[in-house]
C-alpha cells in the first residue's frame, strides 16, 4: 500500500511547476496543486477515483493532525491550570501547617508556664502547710484554755455566790437574833424608844444593802454564764459585718487594724480629749498629752470582720 502513495507523492512534486498558475487564489493550494498534477498525468478513470480516495483519506489525516493539536493545546492548558491549583494549594496548606505549629507551639508555652506556677504555688502552700496546722492548733489550744479559766471563773463565782448566800443568811439569822434580844432589852428599859427605832433602822438598812448586793452578784453571775454559753457556741449572726477586736478574732473573723496618729486638734485638754480603751482599740493622746503641742490626737482600731 505504501509504494503507490509513495509513486503518487513523486508524480505530484514532479508537476507542480506546471499547477502554480491554475491554483493561484484557492483555500487549500497544496490539494488544488494535487488535483491538477494528477488531472495532467493521468485521464484514466479509475486512477481518477484512486486519487479521489488518496485526497480523502489527506484530507482527514490533516483534519486528524489539526484535531491533535487542538487537543494536546487544550491539555496543556488544563496541565498547566492543574498545576498552578496544586501549587496555590501547597502554598496554602503550607502556610495553615505553619499557623497551626506556631499556635500549638505557643499554647504549650502557655501550659508549661501555667502548670510552673501552679506547682510554685503548691509547693509555698506545701511548705506554709504544716505552720498553719501549727497555728490552728496553737488557736485551739488557747480557746480551751480561755473555756477552762471560764469556767473556773463561773465555778468560782458560783461557789463565792452559795457561801456569800450562806454568809449572809447567816448574818442575817444572827442580827434578826440579835436585833431580837436588843428588842426585848430596850422593850424593857423605860424611855430608850428612840435609841431602840435607831438601832432598827440601821439594821434595817444594813439587811437591804446586803439582799442589794446578793442581786447584782447573781445578776452578774448569771451575765458570766450568758456570755460563756456564746463563746462555746460561737454562733454568730449571718452576715458581713464587723466587731471591736479583743485579742484574737472568734471563728469565721479576720483582723484588720488601723490607726490616726499626731493627730492636730484644738487643744490636748480633757475637754477635747477623753482617753477610753475598747478592747484592742482606743482614743488617747500621742504620747504624753501635750508633749507634741496641738499634734496630740491618737485613734487605733481593731477590728473582726466576715
Amino acid at each position: 500500500m505504501m509504494w503507490p502513495l509513495f509513486f503518487i507523492v513523486i508524480c505530484t512534486l514532479l508537476c507542480t511547476l506546471n499547477a502554480n498558475e491554475k491554483c493561484e487564489g484557492e483555500i487549500d493550494p497544496f490539494i488544488c496543486k494535487l488535483k491538477t498534477a494528477l488531472n495532467i498525468n493521468s485521464r484514466d478513470e479509475k486512477l481518477d477515483k484512486r486519487f479521489q480516495q488518496i485526497e480523502k483519506q489527506l484530507e482527514k489525516i490533516r483534519q486528524d493532525i489539526l484535531d491533535l493539536n487542538a487537543t494536546k493545546a487544550i491539555e496543556t492548558k488544563n496541565v498547566s491550570q492543574e498545576d498552578n491549583q496544586i501549587q496555590q494549594l501547597t502554598t496554602h496548606l503550607n502556610r495553615s501547617e505553619t499557623k497551626v505549629r506556631q499556635t500549638i507551639d505557643s499554647l504549650i508555652g502557655t501550659v508549661n508556664g501555667t502548670v510552673n506556677t501552679l506547682l510554685i504555688q503548691i509547693e509555698n502552700i506545701s511548705k506554709e502547710l504544716p505552720q498553719l496546722k501549727e497555728l490552728l492548733n496553737n488557736v485551739d489550744e488557747t480557746r480551751d484554755n480561755i473555756y477552762n479559766e471560764y469556767n473556773k471563773f463561773v465555778n468560782a463565782t458560783t461557789l463565792f455566790n452559795y457561801e456569800l448566800t450562806e454568809l449572809l443568811k447567816k448574818k442575817t439569822m444572827d442580827a434578826m437574833e440579835t436585833l431580837e434580844k436588843k428588842h426585848i432589852e430596850l422593850m424593857n428599859q423605860p424611855n430608850c424608844t428612840g435609841g431602840y427605832n435607831t438601832s432598827f433602822n440601821y439594821v434595817f438598812r444594813k439587811n437591804r444593802e446586803l439582799e442589794l448586793k446578793v442581786q447584782q452578784s447573781q445578776q452578774q453571775l448569771s451575765e458570766i454564764k450568758a456570755a460563756l454559753e456564746t463563746s462555746k457556741s460561737e454562733e454568730w449572726p449571718t452576715g458581713s459585718y464587723c466587731i471591736l477586736a479583743n485579742g484574737a478574732c472568734p471563728k469565721g473573723f479576720k483582723l484588720f487594724t488601723g490607726y490616726l496618729r499626731a493627730i492636730n486638734m484644738f487643744h490636748f485638754s480633757s475637754t477635747y480629749i477623753r482617753e477610753s480603751f475598747f478592747g484592742s482599740s482606743s482614743i488617747n493622746c500621742h504620747g504624753n498629752c501635750g508633749t507634741y503641742g496641738n499634734w496630740v490626737g491618737e485613734l487605733n482600731l481593731s477590728t473582726c470582720c466576715k
